[in-house]
């Protein structure tokens, strides 16, 4: 029998209600999840009265020449505003690309952040790529010096710390490795509530590949839809390996509307940077804050396994970070907010 790979393990994720229900006498109905670092507020809940499917979508496959294809590839433009020199390629959510990119590049070296989004890490390996972890002062360190590896993963804002790397920093890492053949791979899925400190709105450069993603900001996690932008031949590549079809066209047509939705964009940035002060404000009472940004709050309490349970008590569901010993928190909606405070007041 053909023997199967060595297993190398699962990242655990938060939007994992499912496994406190079952050891809980609680309807799902009565718990407030804050696990997930996705906007409280969807678009879909709100405006999905703007799209008309057509009759037969369901019928043809969705090829890229299609009316739809083109009508996302032009809401992409629009909302990203990518320099000139990148090219963007759609994908079934950016896991999808995470999982298919490292099989792109021939067996490299890789640094990615200790303690940041795990996914990255794990994907390299199992395509058999030379992994470390390091702390983000000791890839300043390095790259300093002028040491690179082959690929450089960045999340930025990173999660679940939420420091921000200036793009600035970003241009000057960027020109470090291309000095040694080197790539940098910057994941902004938390960039969308401030776009203009991504790195696609900095000069082009052909080691730079920023994966973009729908879910969070616009609270659509669960249409799995997000976008890749590189240089061409990188965008070649992915595409090849992701094989046809990877974005079905509802996804798609209900991606280019949200994307074109500016009013909705707006209205979204000063409600989420609101609920985020407001929050951030009521877990400075009690705990040191380790960061935030307009879609999460994280913080460093004595025990975090412990407050994890303690919330859970009281039917609030939140991300535990056991090695590092933080607590994520998703926004809570304003509405919502005094039940935190309340749970939270009753933990000190």
């Amino acid at each position: 029998m053909t023997r199967l790979k060595p297993f190398q393990g699962k990242v655990k994720h938060g939007s994992d209600l499912q496994s406190v229900l079952k050891a809980s006498a609680r309807p799902q109905s009565g718990w407030l999840d804050l696990s997930a670092a996705v906007s409280p507020y969807s678009w879909w809940d709100e405006r999905r009265q703007l799209i008309q499917f057509p009759v037969d979508v369901h019928h043809h496959l969705p090829e890229s020449s299609s009316e739809t294809s083109l009508f996302l590839q032009q809401a992409i433009n629009d909302y990203y505003r990518a320099s000139k020199g990148f090219e963007s390629l759609a994908v079934a959510g950016t896991q999808a690309a995470i999982r298919n990119l490292p099989q792109c590049f021939e067996i490299s070296s890789v640094w990615t952040v200790a303690g940041s989004y795990g996914e990255h890490a794990l994907a390299w390996r199992q395509h058999g790529h030379a992994v470390t972890e390091l702390s983000l002062q000791e890839i300043r360190h390095r790259l300093s010096k002028g040491e690179a590896p082959d690929v450089l993963v960045i999340v930025n804002p990173d999660n679940p710390s939420g420091v921000v790397v200036p793009s600035e920093e970003l241009k000057r890492w960027t020109a470090v490795l291309s000095r040694q053949g080197g790539m940098l791979v910057c994941d902004e899925a938390f960039m969308d509530a401030t776009p203009d400190d991504s790195l696609l709105r900095c000069d082009f450069a052909d080691n730079q590949i920023v994966l973009r993603s729908l879910g969070k900001f616009f609270g659509l996690a669960g249409l799995r839809f997000g976008t890749v932008f590189g240089a061409s031949e990188v965008i070649q590549q992915l595409d090849a390996g992701m094989g046809p079809w990877t974005v079905s066209t509802y996804v798609a047509l209900a991606a280019a509307h949200a994307l074109q939705d500016r009013d909705w964009q707006e209205e979204q940035r000063v409600r989420l940077a609101s609920c985020s002060r407001l929050f951030e404000a009521s877990l400075l009472e009690s705990f040191d804050l380790v960061g935030a940004t307009s879609l999460f709050v994280t913080v460093k309490p004595d025990n975090a396994v412990l407050l994890q349970r303690y919330l859970a008590e009281h039917c609030i569901w939140s991300r535990c970070f056991e090695q590092q010993n933080f607590i994520r928190f998703g926004l809570p909606r304003e509405a919502d907010l005094d039940r935190v405070r309340a749970a939270l007041r009753g933990y000190r």
